[in-house]
């Protein structure tokens, strides 16, 4: 009997493993463009490598009081960033979040975001399946002075 559990309980672990390589995230990164800004967004690649769509419901992290998912929309020739519910990653292929489309919203940042420093943030799915990721800080420098100098050289 013992044995028939410790084998149940390693095809479980394996069945989670197998679940969880089905998802792939590539180039993670924060993205802060200058000191104590209060929010920040997270970009990445989402691939899925199922045969079934998959649905990002939340995600979560230690670096924010808050996080939420965002979607960019064009209405009347202008663009507009949108809450959205969930992001939905069709089977065998990505989700690229970047500022042009879907992003993660870091929103009420517990400390300064630092260069060459990480923070945790985990996806959450619907089907129950949570990813936690190890996210780099990228600093942008987005003020008109350095973006002038920028593009005189």
């Amino acid at each position: 009997m013992k044995s028939l559990i410790i084998l149940l309980s390693g095809l479980f672990i394996a069945q989670s493993a197998i679940a969880s390589a089905d998802i792939e995230v590539i180039h993670p990164y924060v993205q802060v463009s200058k000191p104590n800004e209060l929010s920040a967004p997270v970009y990445a690649q989402i691939v899925n490598n199922s045969n079934k769509d998959r649905v990002l419901v939340s995600a979560t992290s230690t670096a924010a009081t808050k996080t939420e998912l965002y979607d960019q929309v064009s209405r009347g020739g202008t663009d507009s960033d949108r809450k959205a519910p969930f992001f939905t990653i069709p089977a065998q292929n990505t989700l690229q979040l970047s500022q042009d489309t879907s992003y993660i919203q870091l929103i009420g940042l517990v400390k300064p975001l630092e260069k060459n420093k990480h923070i945790q943030l985990t996806l959450n799915f619907k089907n129950g399946e949570q990813l936690t990721l190890r996210v780099p800080i990228t600093i942008v420098v987005t003020d008109i002075m350095h973006q002038k100098a920028k593009m005189d050289q």
